[in-house]
């Protein structure tokens, strides 16, 4: 004979399952982006929102937001100045960390994110993000790339994120690996 369970043997795994569910259901997607390129963040608390200067409030917990809901955790807590801002994240289902990604965004509004497996924002100044991306030269363990470093610089024109130079889509040339 089983001895009788009560419901307290369940709170432990509601608890568990409570704080998964804690706010992080996907929004539904935009069904087309806005004429200016990317798309607005909907609006947290006004206490998440932080000043900037001249070029006004940034919903830093909403652009938060958005980037786990594309399946990334950002690693940025306090907010760069506008209105240009890039946001380091990496993607939260990775065991070695080797899916970075930079999002941008324009006030509230994402324009877009670029990839790499290693990467660094040098500088960003609200008009413009200047980003360095590691290379790998033949022979490098992923840990250590000693290539010369290729550097790009972002800005917005128009409403639309710019690259210059474009980044590859082997950013950090790891075919030669």
């Amino acid at each position: 004979m089983r001895p009788p369970t009560s419901g307290l043997a369940a709170l432990p795994l509601l608890a568990v399952l409570l704080v998964g569910c804690s706010g992080d259901a996907p929004a539904p997607a935009p069904s087309a982006p806005p004429a200016q390129g990317g798309w607005s963040l909907a609006p947290s608390s006004p206490a998440s929102q932080e000043e900037n200067g001249p070029d006004g409030p940034f919903d830093l917990t909403a652009a938060n937001q958005a980037i786990r809901r594309d399946g990334y955790q950002s690693l940025v807590t306090k907010a760069a100045p506008g209105p240009l801002r890039a946001i380091e994240s990496v993607c939260r289902d990775s065991g070695t960390g080797r899916c970075l990604r930079i999002y941008f965004f324009l006030d509230n509004r994402m324009l877009g994110a670029v990839d790499a497996g290693k990467a660094e924002i040098v500088s960003q100044d609200g008009r413009q993000v200047r980003l360095e991306f590691p290379q790998y030269s033949p022979g490098d363990s992923y840990c250590c790339p000693t290539g010369e470093p290729r550097f790009h610089r972002a800005t917005a024109e128009g409403g639309k994120l710019t690259i210059d130079p474009p980044v590859p889509s082997d950013a950090n040339g790891e075919q030669n690996i």
